[in-house]
């Protein structure tokens, strides 16, 4: 792929002189991307003034506070705090900012809230929808080297629940708008969601679109919730993988039985369900169930070359995964970048016996399927695969049962070719000192990706990026982040605003 440097039209002239970064008036001739990047130098300069007395504090105190599911009060402690801080931030925009919840989609009370902002500059320019998520997962504090939600600053570093996954996402955005109206005025009208729920898979944002879909319409998206999956590597999501969920039982008993008396006879579930889960998989963990296995994107000649673009070392992707010396990467030998961003991939969580002692056949056993799924594939086709598979593989006439466990999430890909990926491509590489920017294909879901593309049609640019990589050690023991990948990052979205201004609409 050629690289792409983007040219802006002349009425970039009215967000640089708006900003106060260029005089009034510019040359005619187009402005491109280089040209901007060196006519920001002073937001960028401004901010990188604020950024060590400003938000390496701010993200400390939200890091203090322990937002997890199961802690309602931190998490509107939480929300109230970054509706402050947004309320401080102040241009010549019009600015509102709320703390809103929506009924909870178990009808029994009120979501966690959400913290929504916005700045109209001029109701001709773009609108850019930022948006990041507060909570976090639960930790065990027994196993961090330091109380999680006492954030500790050592070696360039801030350890701590929550410095990566993902209220650097937060800080990022704020430290932006700070910068920005800093200068009187912004190049973009902004709107902000701080969601609080992300960590448990977003059950009501759903109803929060419906119910507020004018805090979601906007010409481009900006979520800072990735990152780069290499070490000093600027990266952008360009696709997530969808899933569906599926509760297994097998059962061949009425009540479990004593197997030194019946063992080898009586047939026994958990024998059962392990045949069930082992027919899913060769040997090399390539997946054998048909009609699924096929859905894989296939990889063109176009993919290939982007791949030796960007130069990745297959073994790295063990590396990062910390596999144990001498153990090979599953699949078929492709690239594994492209076997977790364009395959299906199966999982399970443990079995559960009904009758759990060592010697006893149990009456029934139990476990959960995950399956995530690339683009060109849907969570109700995925579901009847899946079933049939599992119909055709029951041994000895035991007696199957496949629900489908709800929370059902579609892919979601953006165009690589598009000038927002490439616009923004260019832009972080140059952030990074010209390393070549990864386009990554997520393994994971973010179902909100599609109920937001619901509401601004496809045909809207979505960014996403952020402050992870690895050794940042997100949802696991000593989370930590480097504050220079932190302000690279404030600096990126800088720029990326500016950018998204000026593409067309």
């Amino acid at each position: 792929m050629k690289p792409f440097t983007p040219c802006l039209s002349p009425q970039f002239a009215g967000f640089l002189i708006v900003l106060g970064l260029a005089p009034s008036p510019l040359p005619a001739e187009l402005v491109c991307v280089g040209e901007m990047m060196e006519m920001a130098k002073p937001v960028i300069a401004l901010m990188n003034r604020e950024f060590r007395p400003f938000t390496v504090p701010d993200l400390k105190a939200l890091m203090r506070k322990p937002t997890i599911a199961t802690k309602p009060d931190a998490l509107a402690e939480a929300a109230e705090m970054v509706a402050d801080w947004m309320k401080a931030i102040r241009s010549n925009a019009k600015s509102r900012v709320e703390v809103i919840t929506v009924p909870n989609k178990k009808g029994d009370g009120q979501s966690a809230p959400y913290v929504c902002g916005q700045w109209i500059q001029d109701p001709k320019l773009p609108t850019v929808l930022l948006y990041a998520h507060l909570d976090v997962v639960d930790v065990k504090a027994e196993n961090w080297r330091t109380d999680p939600f006492e954030p500790v600053e050592a070696r360039g570093r801030i350890f701590g629940r929550g410095a990566t996954d993902n209220k650097s996402g937060v800080i990022i955005f704020l430290a932006a708008l700070r910068a920005m109206a800093a200068q009187g005025n912004f190049p973009v009208n902004i709107k902000f969601i701080v969601e609080a729920e992300e960590e448990i898979g977003s059950p009501n944002f759903a109803t929060f679109a419906k119910l507020h879909p004018h805090k979601i319409k906007a010409d481009s998206v900006l979520i800072a919730d990735a990152g780069s999956r290499f070490k000093g590597r600027p990266t952008l999501m360009v696709s997530t993988r969808g899933g569906v969920v599926l509760d297994v039982k097998l059962s061949a008993l009425q009540n479990g039985v004593h197997n030194g008396i019946f063992g080898g006879a009586a047939a026994n579930p958990a024998l059962g369900i392990t045949h069930l889960l082992a027919s899913l998989h060769d040997h090399r963990q390539n997946i054998l169930v048909a009609g699924l296995a096929e859905t894989a994107l296939p990889i063109t000649a176009d993919d290939r070359t982007r791949m030796a673009e960007q130069n990745i070392d297959p073994g790295q992707v063990g590396r990062n995964a910390k596999m144990l010396p001498g153990v090979e990467l599953a699949g078929n030998g492709q690239h594994p970048l492209f076997a977790i961003g364009r395959n299906a991939a199966i999982h399970y969580t443990p079995v559960v016996y009904s009758e759990p002692a060592l010697t006893t056949i149990p009456a029934s056993a139990s476990t959960k399927i995950l399956v995530r799924i690339p683009i060109g594939m849907e969570p109700g086709k995925t579901f009847e695969l899946m079933k049939k598979h599992l119909q055709a593989n029951v041994p000895l006439g035991m007696k199957l049962q496949v629900v489908d466990a709800g929370g059902g999430a579609l892919p979601w890909s953006t165009p690589l070719d598009s000038p927002a990926i490439l616009t923004a491509s260019d832009i972080y590489s140059r952030v990074y000192g010209n390393r070549t920017t990864h386009l990554y294909n997520e393994g994971g879901g973010l179902p909100l990706l599609t109920i937001i593309e619901a509401i601004n049609g496809k045909a809207a640019p979505v960014l996403i990026y952020g402050a992870d990589e690895p050794g940042n050690n997100l949802h696991g023991n000593n989370e930590s982040l480097s504050i220079e990948k932190l302000r690279k990052n404030v600096a990126a979205t800088l720029y990326f605003m500016a950018a998204l201004g000026q593409l067309p609409r």
